[in-house]
């Protein structure tokens, strides 16, 4: 099942960083691997992540849906991608776009797994951004006065050249869209409000959290060009932390230093691509996690990983390659199989 349907099925209980964290690392795997490949995923979202086994420590994902993947020196600013709610800041306003927005996307997945809800509209392109404004901030004045779209959801300030965000009245009257206000189940006003959502003060959580949350607004930097890679975001503190036990910590990066951009590139044989056959694997209807708990965490029980026809956020991008791979991702796994001609397991069920 996918990471919407597991939330769906834990009746939208949030996981804590314990259970994120390998999430997080696998896809920042996959991240940086298809960064070295030019390829640019532009569907990332709880759907698209599928969970292929696990036990109470570790879940295994295995990112899918490469069904509208780009090669990233063939977007151009003002390219209609992204679900919404997931969609970087460039991509909404007009910007040259990169990689970077695979990197907001999942910035924006890993809140839903913390909180149980989206960070942002899913439903409103207006107040998707009014939410990114308000707890990010507005993108630099140069941003915005280089933007195609600009102009749908910020206007002049009367006093200057500085820009503000259309009131709800003004983006109707402007754009003919009818819009109304969201409510949130999490009420915050920064990201450093997500420290305190969970509760848990013993030795370590809240320094997690909080090294959780740093990650965050790297992922979620408004800048692209600024935005951390996935890279370096494996060389967070977040996934090397002392705190963790000694086999966690010995089993992710040590590194001595700021991280190598180039040594990172598709270097771990971990690799979690795949097509969309692996949600039809045969034992999917009997995945289990393991019932032992470990360090007082609530257990992940067999009703979370019951299959079960859910809607999802977008129902018309569903599983696009069940039936073989096509297109874009034929040719990229033809690419994906030569660069990691050392792997003897293949990426894609045959």
């Amino acid at each position: 099942m996918d990471l919407y349907t597991l939330m769906k099925n834990r009746e939208w209980e949030s996981l804590s960083v314990n259970y994120i964290r390998p999430i997080a690392e696998q896809l920042l795997v996959a991240l940086d691997a298809l960064k070295g490949l030019g390829i640019t995923h532009a569907d990332i979202k709880p759907d698209n992540v599928m969970v292929v086994s696990g036990n109470i420590q570790e879940l295994k994902v295995k990112l899918i849906d490469f069904g509208v993947a780009v090669k990233t020196s063939s977007m151009k600013p003002g390219l209609d991608i992204q679900p919404l709610g997931y969609s970087a800041p460039e991509v909404s306003i007009g910007l040259p776009v990169s990689e970077a927005i695979d990197v907001w996307a999942l910035g924006c997945l890993l809140v839903f797994l913390y909180i149980g809800e989206n960070l942002f509209s899913v439903f409103c392109e207006y107040q998707m951004m009014k939410r990114v404004s308000e707890l990010l901030g507005l993108p630099r004045d140069d941003q915005l006065q280089d933007g195609a779209y600009t102009s749908v959801f910020f206007r002049k300030a009367e006093e200057g050249s500085k820009w503000r965000l259309m009131t709800p009245e003004e983006y109707e009257f402007h754009n003919f869209i009818s819009t109304k206000e969201e409510h949130y189940r999490v009420k915050i006003s920064t990201l450093d409000d997500l420290v305190n959502v969970h509760s848990g003060e013993e030795s370590g959580e809240v320094e997690d959290r909080e090294d959780f949350v740093d990650l965050l607004k790297q992922l979620l930097c408004l800048d692209g060009n600024e935005r951390i890679s996935p890279c370096q975001a494996q060389f967070h503190p977040f996934f090397r932390t002392s705190h963790l036990n000694q086999q966690e910590t010995n089993r992710h990066h040590q590194p001595s230093l700021q991280a190598d951009e180039t040594s990172c590139h598709a270097s771990d044989e971990k690799s979690v691509l795949d097509d969309a056959s692996a949600s039809k694997s045969s034992d999917r209807d009997t995945l289990k996690l393991a019932t032992a708990e470990a360090d007082g965490l609530p257990p992940l029980t067999d009703l979370d990983l019951v299959s079960a026809p859910t809607p999802h956020l977008n129902d018309d991008v569903l599983d696009q390659s069940s039936d073989g791979v096509t297109g874009c991702f034929g040719s990229l796994k033809k690419t994906i199989r030569k660069h990691f001609k050392r792997i003897k397991t293949f990426f894609f069920k045959r």
